[in-house]
């Protein structure tokens, strides 16, 4: 499902990464501010997500089958 959008999520994913590790690097941000900027960010995430899922929901119902079914064959059964 490489669309637009999920290339824009991934960019986003990674700038995030980049300006935390880079505000971490430089002693910039303490707790509470990288606490805020990742809750807001999870928001911005999620609400994509969800217009993702609502454009496409067979298209999510696939991944979510096939990610479930790589699971199944990882999980060792005895």
């Amino acid at each position: 499902m490489d669309t637009p959008r999920t290339r824009e999520f991934g960019d986003e994913v990674k700038n995030l990464k980049d300006q935390i590790a880079d505000g971490v690097e430089k002693g910039r941000y303490n707790l509470a501010e990288l606490q805020k900027a990742v809750t807001e960010k999870s928001k911005a995430v999620v609400e994509s997500t969800n217009r993702v899922v609502q454009d496409n929901p067979w298209s999510a119902i696939g991944v979510a089958a096939a990610i479930g079914f790589a699971i199944g064959l990882l999980i060792p059964r005895d």
